[in-house]
């Protein structure tokens, strides 16, 4: 569904631009509203289904293989779960943000989403869960194993 949208995305753009719609002047963006609307309403169903994508990828931290245990890990328990909730919620913020430009018409509203969702989500989904696994479980990660067992068996 991704695939799908970001290429009816490009491929509308493509069209728009084609037809004289979107044109690039001197560094600057001109669109006719339709293809802005258009647009932020492609934008809003990507969000959308990024969002679910994200819901969908709290089940494939029980196949994760990072380390000494197979499964979900003490990082992927104690800080990619809350991650993916959160991400979770800032794609449906996006989503709302692409639905309001409906009526709102500027390019801040999409790019300010563009930025939110996918600059929080390298820095909350990738750097910070590499970081808490270096500095905080590496050290001690037989020890963490052996606190979630623990958790997990009766």
């Amino acid at each position: 569904m991704l695939l799908i949208t970001i290429f009816s995305f490009l491929i509308a753009g493509l069209v728009y631009w084609a037809r004289g719609a979107v044109t690039f002047d001197h560094q600057r963006l001109n669109m006719i509203p339709a293809a802005l609307v258009h647009g932020s309403a492609l934008l809003a169903i990507l969000f959308a289904v990024k969002a679910w994508s994200y819901y969908l990828d709290r089940f494939l931290l029980l196949y994760g293989d990072n380390g000494v245990v197979v499964g979900a890990s003490y990082t992927d328990l104690t800080l990619g779960l809350p991650v993916l909730w959160v991400l979770i919620g800032l794609a449906g913020i996006a989503a709302v943000a692409s639905l309001t430009n409906l009526q709102v018409r500027t390019y801040r509203l999409p790019l300010a989403a563009v930025a939110l969702l996918f600059g929080s989500s390298f820095v909350l989904g990738e750097v910070t869960p590499v970081v808490f696994q270096r500095l905080f479980v590496k050290p001690n990660e037989l020890n963490w194993r052996d606190l979630i067992s623990s958790a997990i068996s009766p």
